[in-house]
């Protein structure tokens, strides 16, 4: 009896024994499949520091243009300060008006970034473009004197290829989207400027002097707008009226009554023009770079 229950503990045993050796090796043989499969698999930038590639725009998709870090060269000690926005929809472009790229600094950035001795490069063209100066307040029809451009923490830069439609590169202000009135930007200034309202209020002594149909068309008129002949509701107000507000809802005098607001640079943007004649960048398998003063690489981009 004693020898039979030996025999049977003995067969279980070696059951147990098979089937564990069994899970085993479909484990080995499944963790090697996966392995392998993740190897051959991995995009071209495998297998890099996670810490680097994770602070590079490159995009993770495929077809498109790749490039190697050693072909990147040296890094710069701004990179992972400032890094162009990876929406390539305004970069792919054959129209050099609708062309441009964003570049952000981060907010966790501790102090303004200089931007102003930096370039953008494209990798497969060799096209190089240095990023100019540019005025913090924009005067209008004045010759504005421009400087270095920095970017403060969370600030934004739209770099257009195209002329300047006001002959300079600025910082977007509250009183910006006068400018966009009367010029083409893209994409569009959009700023709070100078409530209509504000200039004229509906006091007995402005109804007199003015009259009603002058305060119900401040109450009309959108804001960054300038008082013009085109008007059509202008038709409808008097010469007093035409007088008084047409100064007011200007540009010049917004920037004059406001700059002195906390909220004056609100959008927290500077409009860079690059101001060239034909688009820079392929419409696709592209790679742009963005370069510090040195020539280092800060970031890059490919589509």
């Amino acid at each position: 009896m004693l020898k039979k229950i030996f025999v049977i503990g003995g067969a279980i045993l070696i059951l147990l024994f098979v089937w564990f050796t069994f899970q085993s090796v479909k484990n080995a043989l499944t963790t090697n499949t996966k392995s392998e499969s993740s190897f051959f698999g991995a995009d071209f930038f495998f297998p890099f520091p996670s810490d680097i590639m994770q602070s590079i725009s490159f995009q993770d998709t495929n077809r498109v243009a790749q490039v190697s870090l050693e072909e990147l060269g040296e890094f710069s000690p701004a990179q992972g300060l400032v890094e162009i926005e990876e929406n390539t929809a305004h970069i792919s472009v054959s129209d050099v008006n609708d062309e441009y790229i964003i570049i952000r600094a981060l907010e966790t950035n501790v102090q303004p970034v200089n931007i102003s001795n930096w370039s953008l490069q494209s990798m497969v063209s060799d096209e190089w473009i240095g990023l100019p100066q540019g005025a913090p307040l924009y005067i209008l029809g004045e010759v504005n004197e421009v400087q270095d451009i920095y970017l403060a923490p969370g600030e934004r830069a739209i770099i257009s290829t195209s002329q300047s439609p006001v002959g300079v590169s600025f910082r977007v202000n509250r009183c910006s989207g006068f400018l966009n009135d009367t010029q083409d930007f893209d994409p569009p200034i959009r700023t709070a400027c100078i409530n209509p309202q504000e200039i004229l209020l509906p006091t007995a002594q402005n109804i007199k002097d003015y009259g009603a149909s002058c305060v119900s068309f401040v109450e009309r008129i959108g804001s960054c707008t300038y008082v013009t002949s085109d008007l059509k509701e202008i038709l409808d107000v008097s010469q007093a009226c035409k007088d008084f507000i047409k100064p007011l809802l200007t540009y010049n005098y917004c920037i004059n009554t406001h700059a002195g607001d906390a909220d004056f640079y609100e959008k927290n943007e500077w409009r860079i023009f690059l101001n060239e004649d034909k688009a820079l960048w392929r419409e696709n398998y592209e790679i742009v770079r963005l370069l510090d003063e040195k020539h280092r690489t800060v970031d890059v981009i490919t589509y």
